[in-house]
């Protein structure tokens, strides 16, 4: 498996809100080596990451990297997504009943609700950088890495995802290659 991501943390920006970007393309077992990322629960002298937090635009595979970042580093999964369903229902339903406000409101909570949590791996929503006030407490609480894919990709794992419906619904009305490169652009 390759990953292709975009890493956002604070390095002495001169601006505090300010997400440093350095990207890289490589197989799972050397971005856990390049971060040194060891299972938290061993004797390790060194401090370890106890938790990362996931983001990027929708189908860049939070949720996949998630959950082999967990599975590695011993820790709990947590799939916004999977969890604002949970809690309210299918996202495009939501949207549909609520509007975009309300189920951006939600999502808000529930991200401030995980940024509090000790550790784990968090694969954050498609939305969740809107919530600009919430950056530098996502920063603060661990490592911040920005999952980046290809146009073709994306359309490609929007278009053949089977949930994608119910769980990604439009933002725009437009058609899935033409709202992706939009929001992109």
């Amino acid at each position: 498996m390759q990953i292709s991501a975009d890493f956002a943390r604070h390095a002495g920006d001169p601006a505090p809100d300010c997400l440093v970007a350095v990207r890289l393309v490589m197989t799972f077992r050397d971005f856990c080596a390049a971060l040194k990322l060891q299972p938290i629960r061993t004797g390790a002298m060194h401090k370890p990451i106890r938790k990362i937090v996931l983001v990027g635009f929708r189908a860049t595979g939070k949720s996949s990297v998630g959950r082999l970042l967990a599975e590695h580093l011993g820790v709990e999964f947590l799939d916004m997504d999977q969890v604002l369903t949970e809690r309210h229902g299918e996202i495009s339903r939501v949207v549909a009943e609520q509007g975009w406000e309300f189920f951006r409101a939600r999502e808000r909570e529930l991200l401030r609700e995980l940024i509090d949590r000790r550790e784990g791996v968090i694969a954050t929503g498609g939305g969740a950088v809107l919530h600009q006030e919430l950056w530098p407490a996502m920063r603060d609480s661990g490592l911040v890495v920005w999952l980046t894919s290809t146009l073709e990709l994306i359309c490609q794992r929007l278009g053949s995802d089977p949930i994608s419906g119910s769980q990604r619904p439009s933002l725009t009305g437009r058609d899935i290659r033409a709202e992706t490169a939009a929001v992109l652009a």
